[in-house]
């Protein structure tokens, strides 16, 4: 594999692993939530560092290329629409749960549906560029953490 696709998967199973355990938090009433949230921003920072690396070491006429690819149009809302049904079952899970931050657990669990429907369409995306990745599919887990924040005000809270 390249390195690109190597840090495609790297960078979604690390932004999982921190939305899961977010959400691991969250389903406890008196956990800490908020030192947490450090994982996901320094994953993020440190692929936004090395997207920039990458764009400061190409051409210019090339960066358009790596931003954009060929199929920017499809990503973020394939992403999201594959989150959905993840998310729709996890918010149904979740009423079950003493859920103290609604909007907080809603959002949480749209990240961690995001990402899993990030990975799964990974193996069928052809763009490996950090800069496409980092954009796009951030993007397309942006949706449905957005949508779960709002489902989680009304669905998880009292």
């Amino acid at each position: 594999p390249t390195p690109e696709l190597v840090w495609r998967g790297l960078f979604l199973v690390l932004w999982a692993m921190w939305a899961a355990q977010l959400v691991w938090r969250l389903q406890e009433p008196a956990q800490a939530w908020r030192v947490r949230w450090q994982g996901g921003v320094s994953v993020l920072a440190l692929s936004l560092l090395g997207v920039l690396m990458s764009l400061n070491w190409v051409e210019p006429e090339h960066r358009w290329r790596m931003v954009f690819g060929d199929t920017w149009s499809l990503c973020s809302i394939s992403i999201g629409l594959l989150a959905l049904p993840l998310l729709m079952t996890s918010l149904c899970m979740a009423r079950s749960w003493a859920v103290t931050r609604p909007i907080v657990t809603g959002a949480a669990l749209g990240a961690f549906s995001g990402c899993i429907s990030a990975l799964l369409y990974t193996l069928h995306c052809t763009e490996t560029e950090p800069a496409f990745v980092l954009i796009w599919y951030g993007l397309g887990v942006g949706l449905p953490t957005a949508v779960g924040g709002y489902a989680g005000k009304r669905f998880l809270g009292c």
